[in-house]
């Protein structure tokens, strides 16, 4: 076995610097920061004809999150993206998703995260402060209870403000 030189050692200590860097941004973005894990819904039925009762079984239980979306600008506008990068595969009789959006050109009002929930069609939504390079969603076609989609993103760069023009 040879002797490490000053020029591996060099490179080890690149090599754990950029690791490091990348972790410490990845632990500065919690999934939490993307999205809510989960959402309490009260839910309220108007007009209950006479002689019938309402009652919610989820009463009290919290929704998970199921799945996880990019729209270019708000929410409002209607533009989800579509991921770059589709990969699908069977385990156990559970088909498994992974989904890679690559944002290479910011949108000009930015890009919104959209979150939804099991057993509703409430969502979450909010425009990221900063545009990431990349993110990834993994989800399930049939869920294990309490198991949520899983979205990380890497290296955001600061959104450009949007004028409210198209120049």
């Amino acid at each position: 076995m040879r002797k490490p030189t000053r020029i591996d050692i060099a490179a080890a200590v690149l090599a754990f610097g950029a690791s490091f860097t990348f972790q410490m941004y990845a632990s500065a973005m919690s999934e939490e920061d993307f999205c809510p894990s989960t959402l309490h819904v009260v839910t309220q039925v108007i007009g209950v004809p006479k002689d019938w009762q309402t009652a919610d079984p989820s009463a009290g239980r919290p929704l998970v999150r199921r799945s996880v979306a990019f729209y270019s600008g708000p929410f409002a506008d209607g533009l989800e993206l579509k991921p770059q990068r589709i990969e699908r595969s069977f385990k156990k009789g559970v088909e498994a998703f992974v989904h890679q959006y690559v944002f290479s050109d910011p949108a000009q009002k930015g890009v919104s995260i959209v979150c939804r929930y099991a057993n509703t069609t409430l969502v979450m939504h909010r425009v990221l402060a900063t545009t990431p390079r990349t993110c990834t969603v993994r989800f399930t076609n049939r869920p294990a209870p309490g198991d949520t989609a899983k979205v990380s993103c890497d290296e955001s760069r600061k959104a450009e403000p949007w004028t409210g023009s198209a120049e």
